[in-house]
Formats: structure tokens, C-alpha cells, sequence
């Protein structure tokens, strides 16, 4: 196991733990405790941890890993929302996906005045969304994907297969001409479900994304109804996108 994995390992160990003492981690993780010692001093510089006396709990700005994907490219991520906002009508039930970039769009239709349904397995988004009355909110069960603040798996797919809604929104890490991937399956599977359950199919992706692929393709491009980005597309998308009769919503 590497020093990188080892230390992830540690903070789910921390984070599923009421009380542990770095004994009890050099148990569970079979190392030394000078090995323990050294990576909670590690993760305690980087303010990962709070170590107090013989025992150590996860600091408040553990949500580090959301914040850090949150505020990298936000500013296309809000041209994105702003032009997403118009395919949205009072009284629409909407899935919402557990991306930054929908977690931005979510706030977006925090600040209308519309009515609506919102089904989401992103944690931060109901805590945004838990206090606009107008909204009518239904947070996934499941299991937690520490750092990214999703409910993921077996319980939160059940969920899904009981709920349908009118329209998706939903974003990718990565999209070429073969595919819409993901790079977590488990994520990847809760979209797939969401995609399944939904009339609609709407695409937020930042124009940073496109012409990559990553581990688990969750559908192909030509089974979305539109696609909304910060910039003018590649003209190879173009081509596929009209061919296909797909809304292309961009910035004018």
C-alpha cells in the first residue's frame, strides 16, 4: 500500500470512528506506530486532522477534496448554471447529479422563484437547498464517498429505481465522440440509474472536459437531449449533436 493510499485509509478510518487512538490505527492498518505517528502528523499539518491527547478526530475543512473541484474552473461552471436555469419550469422534478458543477446549478435555482422537486445523492447541495421552502427535497440514502459527500451503492441505486422525474442534469469528468465517462463506478452506476429514470437527459460540462475519456462510460453522447457548456463546441461534436437533433446551449 502507498503512502498516498495509506493516508486514505487512515482519514476513513477516522471519519467511521467515534473514538481511536493511533494504537488502534497501527492495529487496523498492520504498520508500526512510528509509521501512524508520522502520517497523523502529516495529515495534521495539512489540517486534514485535529489530534486531541490520545485521540484524533477529522477537522471541520475536511470537505477540502469538494471545495478544491468546487472552485476549479467556477466561473464556466456559473455560465454553465446561469444557461442551464432556462430549461427549468415551475413544478418540474428534477435529478440532480452530485457534480460541483450541478451543486452550482442548485444554487442557482435556489435564488428563483420557482416551485420545484429536486432528487439529489449530493450532500453539500441538500445542506444548500434544506432551507429554500419552495424547493421539495429528497436527499438519497446509501453509503458515504468520503470527501466528495455522495451517497453511493447498493441502497442509494434501490432508491433510485422507485423515483422518476421529468429531467437529469447532470455533468461527467471527461467526454470524447464514444462516450459520457465517469472515473468512480459506484458513482458512475448512480447516474446510470438516474439516466434510466429520467425523460430528459441534460448535459452541464465545462469546455475543459471534452476529448478525454476515464474509466466507466456511463452512455453515449448521442442519447442526451441537450448540451450546455461555457464555450462554442469543436465542430467534431457539432456534426454528431445536430445529426442527432441535441440542443447545444452556449454562452452567445
Amino acid at each position: 500500500m502507498g503512502k498516498a493510499e495509506r493516508l486514505e485509509k487512515i482519514m476513513d478510518l477516522i471519519q467511521n470512528s467515534n473514538f481511536i487512538s493511533p494504537l488502534e490505527l497501527a492495529e487496523k492498518m498492520d504498520v508500526s506506530l512510528v509509521t501512524i505517528r508520522r502520517d497523523l502528523k502529516k495529515l495534521a499539518e495539512e489540517r486534514s486532522i485535529i489530534k486531541e491527547y490520545n485521540t484524533i478526530k477529522i477537522a471541520r475543512d475536511y470537505d477540502k477534496r469538494f471545495h478544491e473541484r468546487h472552485h476549479t474552473n467556477l466561473e464556466q461552471k456559473r455560465i454553465i448554471a446561469e444557461l442551464a436555469q432556462r430549461l427549468v419550469q415551475a413544478g418540474d422534478t428534477l435529478f440532480l447529479d452530485t457534480s460541483t458543477t450541478c451543486y452550482e446549478f442548485a444554487r442557482t435555482l435556489a435564488l428563483s422563484s420557482q416551485n420545484l422537486h429536486i432528487i439529489t445523492n449530493n450532500i453539500y447541495m441538500a445542506v444548500e437547498l434544506m432551507s429554500i421552502y419552495k424547493i421539495d427535497l429528497v436527499l438519497l440514502g446509501g453509503n458515504i464517498r468520503h470527501g466528495y459527500f455522495s451517497t453511493i451503492g447498493p441502497l442509494a441505486e434501490k432508491m433510485l429505481s422507485n423515483i422518476k422525474v421529468n429531467k437529469f442534469f447532470f455533468s461527467c469528468t471527461m467526454l470524447d465522440e464514444n462516450g459520457i465517462y465517469e472515473s468512480n463506478i459506484l458513482e458512475g452506476n448512480i447516474k446510470v440509474k438516474m439516466f434510466e429514470n429520467s425523460r430528459l437527459h441534460y448535459l452541464l460540462v465545462d469546455s475543459t472536459k471534452f476529448d478525454k475519456a476515464s474509466i466507466f462510460r456511463t452512455t453515449g453522447i448521442e442519447n442526451i437531449d441537450a448540451l450546455i457548456t461555457d464555450k462554442p463546441l469543436p465542430n467534431e461534436y457539432l456534426d454528431i449533436l445536430k445529426d442527432k437533433n441535441i440542443e447545444i446551449i452556449t454562452p452567445v
